[in-house]
């Protein structure tokens, strides 16, 4: 019961800070920054995403803050969906762990986020335009998304902690292995697994494990690894849905992604189980680099389609209809009209009168009388 409720907890803690970040970062990311962000390529997209899941080892989280770069316009669909592929390929890179956790990165942020708060209520005050738009209110902005951050990681840290807690390791372990009976109860096994723990790292270690030992043979363990990657995408999966439809679909557009590659490998995992033995000696290697050789194989296939895949679920790319790129050049050709119709004392077509600006000041056409204050 406890469990449950600190589960529950978790997931509340974890789905309230991912809209938060997404709100939060589309106010601080702007400008310059976010017009160089939104206009990343696949590939540096891809790198981007495998070099952060390497450094964090953690896939889950950098597919949600993917999903908030997102939902805040600041991200463009095909290099983020490059990016949720690269970080399928960094929980592959093991090496780099060295004892950091990804909750350590929670704590970091939380008293980072705490100081940058601090900070911008000491520069409170000065005049309205430099508070409302390049003081203390940005500033304020980028510790709530530290904030927000936090609370996504440390979100995540007690749903695995819970999850830890109602199964424990041991069951798990048993759990996997009473999913080897087939190929196919492998599979779903090892996804309802990573499901539950929030950690296809997890599982893959304990495969690793079980595979050492003799309790599992290769093939069944490459059928859990392949149903793993599925499973992780429910997490995403979850967090996308108070999200906007973009966010939706690159969740949904990397649950189909896993899927179709993990289809595609099942009906040849006894041939691939044999050419792993052939070069690598270690059974629990031989997973290892099945694990590798497979993500690496399923993002080179769809790497250069990442922009088609993204359309065909619907998100819109850069200069579509409906992406912001085209919403802010629209935007802009409006504002530049409407300024050249006031300069030369021609209001809009559709009012002769008077018209009021952002600024608060009234101002009429050439001839329709005197220019006063809003009042």
């Amino acid at each position: 019961m406890i469990a449950a409720i600190s589960f529950m907890g978790g997931m509340a803690l974890f789905l309230m800070s991912t809209v938060t970040l997404a709100r939060a970062m589309g106010f601080v990311i702007r400008g310059a920054v976010r017009s160089r962000l939104y206009r990343a390529s696949v590939p540096t997209g891809f790198v981007v995403g495998t070099a952060a899941t390497a450094a964090v080892q953690s896939s889950t989280l950098v597919s949600v803050v993917l999903l908030s770069l997102v939902e805040a316009g600041a991200m463009e669909m095909g290099p983020a969906f490059a990016a949720v592929v690269g970080a399928n390929v960094g929980t592959t890179v093991t090496a780099g762990l060295a004892g950091l956790r990804p909750t350590v990165l929670g704590w970091a942020a939380l008293a980072a986020g705490l100081v940058v708060l601090v900070a911008a209520h000491r520069r409170g005050g000065g005049s309205e335009r430099q508070a409302r738009y390049d003081g203390p209110l940005r500033q304020a902005m980028t510790g709530l998304a530290l904030f927000a951050f936090s609370g996504t990681v440390l979100g995540l840290e007690v749903i695995a902690e819970s999850s830890e807690v109602a199964f424990g390791s041991h069951n798990v372990g048993r759990l996997l292995s009473l999913a080897s009976a087939n190929t196919l109860a492998g599979f779903v096994g090892g996804a309802a697994v990573t499901a539950t723990v929030h950690s296809s790292s997890l599982v893959t270690v304990m495969l690793v494990n079980l595979v050492n030992q003799g309790a599992l043979p290769l093939e069944a363990a490459l059928a859990m690894m392949l149903g793993s990657n599925v499973g992780t995408c429910f997490t995403p999966l979850a967090a996308s849905v108070p999200s906007g439809r973009k966010a939706r679909a690159l969740a949904v557009a990397n649950t189909m992604f896993n899927l179709a590659g993990s289809l595609a490998f099942l009906p040849v995992l006894g041939p691939f189980a044999d050419w792993l033995r052939s070069w690598v000696p270690a059974p629990g290697m031989q997973l290892a680099a099945g694990h590798m050789v497979f993500n690496v194989a399923t993002a080179a296939a769809v790497l250069p389609f990442c922009r088609a895949v993204m359309a065909m679920f619907g998100a819109g790319s850069a200069g579509s209809p409906g992406s912001a790129g085209t919403a802010r050049r629209a935007g802009s050709r409006r504002g530049k009209k409407g300024a050249h119709d006031y300069a030369s004392g021609r209001g809009p077509r559709h009012s002769p009168g008077a018209h009021r600006v952002s600024s608060g000041v009234e101002f009429r056409p050439s001839g329709a009388g005197r220019v006063g204050s809003r009042g």
